[in-house]
């Protein structure tokens, strides 16, 4: 535990644990309060209603649960096999990390939501999410997702999944605008944002860097090719979690104090202490 200026950083697990589930102390939503202006966000990341915090992740784990079928992972092979192809044909040379952005974006669009997505939305969508993570008063970024957002909107009208989750934002609009200080929010509840960037954020750089992991282990790569079990696959996904976390760090706010908390995910995972002295080494 450290002082950064005015934010108090936290190394400790079991001090990171404590106020992470601690939330009548620390909030999330006031360090996420920038994502309601730059991606006109309003889920529970940024409000902080415990009802409407329960309903919403409710729905999510039910929509979740009804997604782990035998036959939809033959979807997933399609959606990367298609992807291939369209590079080969196209004699294109691959960047890795734009290409595993925009197949978790398929995959994640096509399972969780049941929408055949354009090819510009996946191929330009993904960039303009991670230019708004580095700048967050890019106002041309933004203004151009939104007007991706709105060439689709017929396409996310016709998913029963973003049309549930469109209504528990709605049953709860009264109470959130009171919270924001906001007079109206059609705008942010129509924003499929609110889904798709908790959704493909936090799938895409672990598909990346565990793809580099097994890349760097041929042999490993190709015990879990002609594998039928995820016995094995399981640990690797474990480790890659552990060492490349989707995100490095968690940022809370004491509500009494005002104090600022950012809990270091990734110094927590690396601890030498706690892993070993091989802690920066996937194992």
């Amino acid at each position: 535990m450290r002082s950064e200026s005015s934010v108090l950083i936290i190394t400790n697990g079991l001090a990171a644990k404590s106020i992470l589930l601690d939330r009548t102390l620390y909030s999330r939503q006031k360090p996420n309060a920038w994502m309601i202006k730059t991606f006109l966000i309003i889920n529970p990341f940024t409000v902080s209603n415990n009802e409407y915090r329960k309903e919403f992740v409710a729905s999510i784990f039910k929509m979740l649960s009804e997604l782990y079928k035998p036959d939809n992972y033959k979807c997933f092979v399609e959606i990367v096999q298609r992807n291939i192809d369209e590079r080969m044909i196209l004699n294109e040379a691959v960047n890795l990390s734009q290409t595993i952005q925009i197949i978790v974006l398929n995959i994640f669009i096509k399972s969780f939501l049941n929408i055949d997505a354009s090819n510009v939305l996946l191929n330009e969508l993904p960039t303009l999410i991670n230019r708004l993570w580095i700048k967050k008063n890019d106002q041309v970024s933004r203004t151009q997702i939104l007007n991706l957002l709105t060439q689709e909107t017929g396409n996310f009208s016709g998913s029963t999944a973003w049309q549930k989750i469109r209504r528990i934002m709605q049953d709860h609009k009264s109470s959130m605008m009171i919270e924001l200080g906001l007079s109206d929010l059609d705008e942010e509840i129509g924003n499929a944002l609110n889904i798709v960037i908790p959704g493909y954020e936090t799938m895409w750089r672990v598909v990346f860097y565990t793809l580099l992991e097994l890349i760097r282990r041929p042999i490993l790569f190709n015990e879990l090719r002609n594998s039928t079990s995820v016995e094995l696959l399981i640990p690797c996904v474990k480790e890659t979690l552990r060492l490349y976390p989707p995100t490095k760090s968690i940022y809370r706010q004491n509500i009494q104090s005002g104090q600022e908390i950012r809990i270091a995910i990734d110094q927590i995972h690396r601890d030498i202490g706690v892993w070993g002295l091989d802690a920066n080494t996937f194992s």
